[in-house]
C-alpha cells in the first residue's frame, strides 16, 4: 500500500511560521497506517491556478500507477487569492479526478474538504471574497464535486465538527487563522486514518 497526499500548505505541514520537519499529517498518517505516504503538499497551492504544486500541474506530472490511494486536499487558497468562480473550481477538480483515474483505473481516491478558516479574527464561513462565494459555499461545492465523481469525501463539518470552532481555533491553529499546530496536525491524521479504514480505502 502506497499513498500520495496532494495539497497545499496544510498538507505540506506549514504552521503559519515555518514548515514542520516532523509531525505533518502525512507523516503521522504513515505511522498510523503502517505504509508510506508521499507528501506532495506545496504552500499556497490551488486548484484553478497552474503553477508548480497546483493540482492540475501535479496531475499532469505524477505517475499515479505507483500509488494505491491519492488524497486530494485543496481549495482554501482559491477562495482567498483568486477571482475564479466556484463553478470553475468544481469543473477543474472534476477534470483532474478524471485524469487521475485515466492514468490508474484501479486507484482509490479520498477528497478532503477545506478546513474552517478565520480571516482577521472572523470566521470566513459567510464571508464572500473575490470569487463571489462564501467559504461555506466553497466547502459545500467541493464536497458535492467529490460525491458527484464518486470520490470518498472527508468533510470536516460532518466527520469532525468540533475539530476547529469559534471557541477553539486560537488554540488549535498556530497562526489563529488557517494553519494547524503540531498537535492539531496529529489529530487530523488520526481522523483521516480512521476515515480511510472505515471506508475500505486500504
Amino acid at each position: 500500500m502506497k499513498i500520495l497526499a496532494l495539497g497545499d500548505s496544510i498538507t505540506n505541514g506549514y504552521d503559519g511560521d515555518r514548515d514542520l520537519t516532523s509531525g505533518t499529517y502525512p507523516q503521522v498518517l504513515s505511522k498510523l497506517l503502517h505504509c508510506p505516504v508521499d507528501n506532495y503538499g506545496v504552500n499556497n497551492a490551488m486548484i484553478t491556478r497552474h503553477q508548480d504544486g497546483d493540482l492540475t500541474p501535479r496531475v499532469n506530472s505524477v505517475d499515479f500507477k505507483q500509488y494505491d490511494l491519492v488524497i486530494i486536499f485543496y481549495g482554501t487558497n482559491d477562495y482567498a487569492h483568486l477571482t475564479t468562480s466556484l463553478s470553475e473550481i468544481k469543473q477543474e477538480l472534476s477534470a483532474d479526478i478524471a485524469i487521475i483515474r485515466k492514468h490508474n483505473p484501479q486507484i482509490k481516491l479520498l477528497g478532503i474538504v477545506p478546513m474552517n478558516r478565520w480571516d482577521f479574527n472572523h470566521n470566513a464561513d459567510q464571508i464572500k471574497r473575490a470569487g463571489g462565494y462564501t467559504f461555506r459555499d466553497l466547502q459545500s461545492g467541493i464536497a458535492d464535486t467529490y460525491r458527484q465523481n464518486k470520490v470518498a469525501c472527508l468533510d470536516w463539518r460532518i466527520v469532525a465538527p468540533d475539530l476547529l470552532t469559534d471557541e477553539n481555533y486560537q488554540e488549535r491553529l498556530h497562526d489563529a487563522h488557517l494553519h494547524p499546530n503540531a498537535k492539531t496536525y496529529a489529530m487530523m491524521a488520526e481522523i483521516i486514518a480512521k476515515f480511510i479504514q472505515s471506508h475500505d480505502l486500504i
